[in-house]
Formats: C-alpha cells, sequence, structure tokens
C-alpha cells in the first residue's frame, strides 16, 4: 500500500510540473518584449550588418550569442517562436547540466527535485525563452559547476580546459555574472590550498582570451545610459527581485523546508560543510548575486540591481531546493514535500510571468497600422530605450531605427518620430520643436490624427509635447492600452478627427 501510494505521489508530482510547464509555453508565442525586439533588429539583415549595429548600439551585450542568433533566423525564420528556439535549447540543456551536478551532491530524487524546482520557477521561462543572451549563459554557468566538480576530483588537462571554456562562456555570455567565479575560488579553497594555486593559475591562463571582454567592459563604462533604466535599489527591489523567481506560495514551502532541514541536519561548520553541495557554498552562491549586485550600484551609482543582472544566483535555489529535499527523514516525506512545492508554483504562478511585463508591441503597433493614415502619416514613438536620452540617436538615421527596435518584427508605416525621454535640455526640445512644427504642416494638409505610441518606461518629454501641441489647438486622446505599451492620437477637434 505504501509502495502504490508512493508511486501515486511521483506520478502527481510529474502530472503537476507537465501541467505547469505546458502553460508556461503559451508564452513562446506572445508578443517580444522591448530587448528581444532589438535582437530582431540586430539579425535581420546580413552578418556585417549584425556586427556593424552590435558595435555601435548594443555592444553591452553578448556577441556570441547574436552571431549564433542570426544563423538561427536564417534557417528558422524571425518569428517570435522561431526567435526563441535558441534560448530554450540552451534552457533545456542547462536543466540536463544541473541534474548532472546536482548528482554528484545528492542521491537521485533530490537531484530530480532540484531540476523541477529549475523548471517550474517564475524565473526560468523569463530566462529560458526569451530571444536574449540569459539561456546561454545559465549553460555556461552550470557547465563552469559541472567542469570544476569533475577538475577538483581529476584535475586532469581535459578537465581544465572544459572548466576555462564554460568560465570564458559565461564571461562571453554575461559578463556581468563573472563575480561568480568568487564561488568556484571558495570551493575550491575549502578543499585544498595546493589545488587553489592550480586554480588560480588555470584562470590566468585565460586571462588573454578575455581581451575582448575588457574592451566590451571598457565601452560599456563609456555607455552607462544603457543600465540606466535599472532604479537604485531598496527593500522594494529586493522584495521585487525576490517574487521574480517564484511564485510566494512556493517561496512560503521552500522557507518551511529550510526550517525542517536546519532541525533534521545540524549545521557543522566543517571541511566537509564548505564544500560543493553544501548549505555554506550554496548560499554564498544564492546570496553572492544581489549581494555584489547591490554593493556595485552603491559605489558605482548607476544600478545595476536587476534579476537578469545577477541571475546566476538563481540555480542556486534550484540547489538549494534539493538540499532541503535530501535532509527530510524519508523518501515518503520528501516526495510529499515536492508534491507541495510543484502544487504551490501551480496555484501561485499557472501561465508565468510575462518577459519583465507584459508588453504587446504586436497588438499595439497592429492596431495602430490599422487605423494609420498611410505611409505619410506621422507617428511619435518611445520604445522605452535609454539610448533616446541622447539626441545624437534621434538625429542619425541608423541610430533612430535602432530606439524604435519594436518596428523591425513588427513595422508601422508612415514617417516614425522617435521621442526623446527628457526636455530638460536644449537638444530634445528642438528636436520636439521640429516634431510639432511637421505636425502642424501635416494638419493644415489633411492629416487627421498624430500616433504617440509609448513602451515603458513612459517618456519625460511627453508633458512638454503635449503642452506644446495643446497650445496649438491639438489634444490628446488616450486610446487604449496593450499590456505596458500604451496606444493613443494627437488630434483637432471635429467630428472626423475622432475615432470611435
Amino acid at each position: 500500500m505504501k509502495r502504490r501510494f508512493s508511486f501515486l505521489l511521483v506520478g502527481s508530482i510529474i502530472a503537476l510540473s507537465v501541467c505547469l510547464l505546458s502553460f508556461r509555453l503559451a508564452l513562446l508565442s506572445s508578443s517580444l518584449w522591448l530587448d528581444e525586439t532589438v535582437t530582431h533588429y540586430l539579425v535581420s539583415s546580413s552578418f556585417g550588418s549584425l556586427v556593424e549595429r552590435y558595435l555601435n548600439f548594443h555592444i553591452q551585450s553578448a556577441f556570441p550569442y547574436f552571431a549564433i542568433q542570426w544563423l538561427f533566423s536564417k534557417v528558422f525564420g524571425s518569428t517570435e517562436v522561431a526567435l526563441r528556439l535558441p534560448s530554450v535549447v540552451f534552457a533545456l540543456l542547462s536543466a540536463f547540466v544541473l541534474y548532472r551536478l546536482a548528482r554528484r551532491w545528492f542521491l537521485a530524487f533530490p537531484a530530480f527535485a532540484g531540476v523541477l524546482a529549475y523548471l517550474v520557477s517564475t524565473m526560468f521561462p523569463q530566462l529560458g525563452f526569451a530571444a536574449r543572451p540569459y539561456g546561454l549563459g545559465l549553460l555556461c554557468l552550470l557547465l563552469a559547476f559541472l567542469t570544476l566538480e569533475q577538475w577538483r576530483n581529476n584535475p586532469s588537462v581535459k578537465n581544465a580546459t572544459f572548466h576555462l571554456l564554460s568560465v570564458l562562456g559565461i564571461a562571453y555570455s554575461q559578463f556581468l555574472w563573472l563575480p561568480v567565479v568568487l564561488v568556484f575560488l571558495f570551493t575550491v579553497a575549502a578543499y585544498s590550498r595546493q589545488q587553489l594555486f592550480r586554480y588560480l593559475g588555470l584562470l590566468a591562463l585565460g586571462l588573454p582570451f578575455l581581451i575582448p571582454v575588457f574592451y566590451q567592459i571598457l565601452e560599456v563604462s563609456r555607455r552607462t545610459a544603457g543600465l540606466a533604466w535599472v532604479p537604485q535599489p531598496g527593500l522594494a527591489n529586493l522584495n521585487e527581485e525576490l517574487h521574480s523567481l517564484y511564485a510566494t506560495p512556493f517561496l512560503i514551502i521552500l522557507g518551511l523546508g529550510f526550517v525542517a532541514a536546519l532541525i533534521f541536519e545540524r549545521l557543522a561548520v566543517s571541511k566537509a560543510s564548505l564544500c560543493g553541495g553544501s548549505w555554506t557554498v550554496l548560499l554564498l552562491w544564492l546570496l553572492l548575486g544581489p549581494a555584489f549586485a547591490f554593493l556595485a550600484s552603491r559605489v558605482a551609482g548607476v544600478s545595476i540591481f536587476s534579476g537578469r543582472y545577477f541571475a546566476y544566483s538563481f540555480p542556486a535555489w534550484a540547489l538549494l531546493f534539493a538540499k532541503i529535499v535530501s535532509t527530510l527523514p524519508s523518501t515518503f516525506a520528501q516526495k510529499a514535500y515536492v508534491l507541495g512545492a510543484v502544487f504551490a508554483a501551480l496555484i501561485g504562478d499557472p501561465g508565468g510571468r510575462y518577459f519583465y511585463g507584459y508588453q504587446d508591441w504586436s497588438g499595439a503597433l497592429a492596431y495602430a497600422r490599422e487605423h494609420s493614415e498611410g505611409p505619410t502619416a506621422i507617428v511619435l514613438f518611445n520604445s522605452g530605450l535609454v539610448e533616446a536620452n541622447n539626441p545624437v540617436f534621434l538625429n542619425d538615421a541608423e541610430a533612430k531605427d535602432y530606439v524604435m527596435a519594436p518596428t523591425s518584427p513588427y513595422p508601422l508605416p508612415g514617417e516614425l518620430y522617435p521621442l526623446p525621454w527628457q526636455c530638460e535640455s536644449e537638444g530634445p526640445r528642438e528636436i520636439v520643436a521640429r516634431y510639432v512644427s511637421s505636425i502642424e504642416q501635416a494638419a493644415n494638409s489633411g492629416q487627421l490624427r498624430f500616433w504617440l505610441i509609448e513602451g515603458p518606461p513612459k517618456s519625460q518629454c511627453r508633458e512638454y509635447l503635449v503642452e506644446q501641441l495643446s497650445s496649438r489647438g491639438f489634444f490628446f486622446h488616450r486610446r487604449r492600452s496593450f499590456g505596458s505599451v500604451d496606444n493613443g492620437y494627437f488630434a483637432r477637434y471635429g467630428a472626423d478627427n475622432l475615432l470611435r
């Protein structure tokens, strides 16, 4: 009877997990969010154009990923699902590597539970399904941990090479994740000081291969506006980022499990407890990301306190869950706990959260296309890209295409005017003055409506624009929201001017 009930528990765990993952697969066909539209813009032309656009506008991100994405797009196309396909492949491979790593530290069922916690998290679809480099970064990260364990047990040239390549993969896919090397150093040092010196020598061998990454970091430091959208960290931001990892009911189950684990297994700070798979290493890995991002943001003055910038701590949550399961006193208790956790994830967030807020650029631009007055219509556009702060980007044709990246996968007819973020200085005000003059001329020539399409965050220039157009007899009519993308239009009062 007990054996049958145990099978029933495992079957229920698998059924709930499959149900949860199937719900979240719907995200694959949803509209691209802002950064994904940038990916489409970068890979939509020739490889030479990709290199040029990357170096000019998007050097803060990972070129190897975009090279892979460019190749995939030539084979599979550039629909939402096709663009996200490489990330899905990388993310699923990372789940397999996570299991291999967990099996080195735990028995089969706790390792399986850790992979489930990884897959049912709120963060997994945001990192693993997005057409961005995060899935590749997770794969390289977990390969680096696995190959480190293999090198530690067998310091052969082969294992050292694979580990070094994995670390370089982290650097080239997400250089902001490189602080995780501190966890590697701590883990190696806990075993042997002699092995630590060998490991430092191994890392030193990789330094010449990091020269392009150093150049990338230097360029990013000169273009800090590329990170300026992130608010300075505080308790509210910490709470928000925590809930971007897992739904609240799952976090409650995790916390209760952690308390129970401390009861069943007393913590003893010994040499064994400092090694891979230990509470100490897992907690260090888990806390390092947000702690480093918090301190770096406070010191540098440019905030990097965003879940995507310290997502290298995300797999530690899953492995911590596996560790908790491994400490429970019986297999029945383990299976019952995992079933409760998966159920909590299902009821807490069944469909998975959309990528960094629901941005339905597809719907918003389709609606504007439907009501547009044709190829001569004037459309004011705020994508939310911070580069629109720079007037140079608004006066250069190629740069304008970049700051209006959502129109790459979802073309919009008409004359598109990218809106500056702020109008406190003279440069942006001159740009808005040109727009207002063009709108007046178009209105006198018979154009009835002038669309304003805004993604998050909203432009600070909007109030100035409304003020300037209101003084000339134009009034703003908010029409419709598509998630966090707003559609509205300016029109002079008249029966034929307003949409019904």
